[in-house]
C-alpha cells in the first residue's frame, strides 16, 4: 500500500515536528469538542505560513522599491491563496489519487480492488476515482476561496485565476488587463479604465487577515476532521474512506486493532451488495461477508482513517480482499467512494452459523431507524 508517512523528528514548524502533532491529533479526535487541542498545531500552522510565504513576501514589499518586486509578491501570493484555498474547502489535493494507488499496490499483492485498468496505460483525470475528501481540481477550489473569501465575482475570480496566477507562474507575466500596481488605493484588487488592478501592499494586508481567521481555533472547532486532515496531509499521511459493516462496526473493536482513532465516522448504506454469515472462520463459525446481490443493501459504517490504519484492519482480515465500492451516507443522498474487505472464494461456504457474542456484537453495532 501506499502511503509513508513523514518521520516523527521531522518539522513542520520551526518549533513543531510530525512526532508533536501525533501526540495533538489523538486528543483532537479523542476529545473533538476541546478548543484546546487546536492551539499548539494551529500555533505551528502559523509560524509555517507566516516563514514560507507572508514573512517573504513583507521583506519584498517593506523594501519599497519599484523594480519588479511586485511580480515576486503576487507570485508567492498566488501559491499561498492555493495553499489557503484547500485548507478552506476541506479536501487535499492529489495529483495521484489514492484509491488509484491502492489499486496498483493490491495488484502486486494479489488484493482485488476492482475496475482495475488492465491496458498498463495511465488514466486520465477525468476517469480518475477519488476519495471524496481528495481533489485534482485546483480550479474549483481556488475559485471560491476568491469569490467567499475575498469577495471577487465569478468572472473575476476565474479571470484571476487564469491570467494572475497561471500566467505569473507558467509565463511570468499578466495577461487578461492584469496589472500589479503600488498607489496607495484603500481596495486590493480595483477596476479603472478597464484594467484590472492588483494593489500589492493592500492585497497582502488582506491574505495576513485571512491567514489569521484560517489559523484561529474558532474557525476550525466544528471542523476537527477537515483540520486532522489538512495537517495529516502536510505530514504526508494519507486518508482512506472504508466501508465496515462486521466486527469493525464496533468502534473500541477497530480502535483496538488500529491503535489510534478513525478520523470520522458516519452511517452509511452499501447499495447492491447482501450481508452474509458465510466467510468461514478458524473455529469453524461463520464471520460476515457481503456478496453482490441488486436488490438488496447493506448498512455499516463509513470511516475514514489513515492508510496505515487501513493495512492494519488489512492484516486482520485473513480470507478477505480489499474492494472498491460506492455507498451511500444515511443522512445524504450522496454516493461517497470506499474500500470494503470481500470473503475470497477459497474462504466463503454455505450453511454457516456466527458464534452468539459474534452476532450479538454486530447486531449491537449497526445503526438503527
Amino acid at each position: 500500500m501506499k502511503g509513508q508517512p513523514a518521520q516523527s523528528s521531522t518539522r513542520i514548524a520551526r518549533q513543531y515536528t510530525v512526532g508533536d502533532w501525533r501526540t495533538d491529533r489523538e486528543a483532537l479526535l479523542t476529545s473533538p469538542g476541546s478548543k484546546d487541542g487546536l492551539l499548539r498545531p494551529l500555533e505551528a500552522l502559523r509560524d509555517r505560513g507566516s516563514l514560507r510565504f507572508l514573512g517573504p513576501m513583507r521583506t519584498l514589499a517593506d523594501s519599497k522599491k519599484r523594480e519588479g518586486e511586485g511580480f515576486a509578491i503576487t507570485a508567492l501570493a498566488c501559491a499561498f491563496l492555493d495553499y489557503l484555498a484547500g485548507g478552506y474547502s476541506g479536501q487535499i489535493y492529489s495529483h495521484e489519487s489514492i484509491l488509484e494507488s491502492l489499486m496498483a499496490d493490491s495488484s502486486n499483492t494479489g488484493e482485488d480492488l476492482g475496475n482495475s485498468d488492465e491496458s498498463g496505460t495511465e488514466s486520465t483525470d477525468a476517469t480518475v476515482r477519488r476519495f471524496s475528501f481528495e481533489t485534482g481540481d485546483t480550479i474549483s477550489p481556488y475559485v471560491r476561496f476568491l469569490r467567499n473569501e475575498l469577495g471577487l465575482s465569478r468572472k473575476q475570480a476565474r479571470s484571476f485565476y487564469s491570467d494572475v496566477r497561471c500566467s505569473l507562474l507558467h509565463d511570468g507575466m499578466t495577461r487578461g488587463g492584469w496589472l500589479i500596481r503600488s498607489t496607495g488605493h484603500s481596495e486590493p484588487i480595483h477596476e479603472e479604465n478597464g484594467l484590472k488592478i492588483i494593489e500589492r501592499d493592500r492585497f497582502l494586508d488582506l491574505l495576513e487577515s485571512k491567514f489569521q481567521d484560517f489559523c484561529a481555533p474558532e474557525y476550525w472547532e466544528s471542523r476537527i476532521a477537515d483540520f486532522v486532515r489538512h495537517m495529516d496531509h502536510i505530514c504526508e499521511i494519507e486518508h482512506v474512506h472504508y466501508f465496515a459493516y462486521g466486527a469493525n462496526m464496533d468502534a473500541a473493536t477497530l480502535r483496538q486493532r488500529i491503535g489510534q482513532s478513525p478520523v470520522s465516522r458516519q452511517a452509511a448504506i452499501l447499495p447492491g451488495y447482501q450481508f452474509q454469515y458465510n466467510k468461514k472462520s478458524v473455529d469453524g463459525s461463520g464471520k460476515g461477508n457481503v456478496q453482490r446481490a441488486s436488490e438488496f443493501s447493506v448498512r455499516g459504517w463509513l470511516y475514514e482513517m489513515t492508510v496505515q490504519d487501513l493495512k492494519s484492519v488489512a492484516d486482520c482480515e485473513k480470507g478477505y480482499e480489499l474492494q472498491a465500492a460506492e455507498v451511500k451516507l444515511r443522512d445524504a443522498d450522496v454516493l461517497h467512494l470506499a474500500v470494503i474487505f470481500v470473503a475470497n472464494h477459497e474462504s466463503i461456504q454455505d450453511g454457516l452459523q456466527p458464534t452468539a457474542d459474534y452476532r450479538s456484537k454486530i447486531e449491537s453495532s449497526v445503526w438503527k431507524g
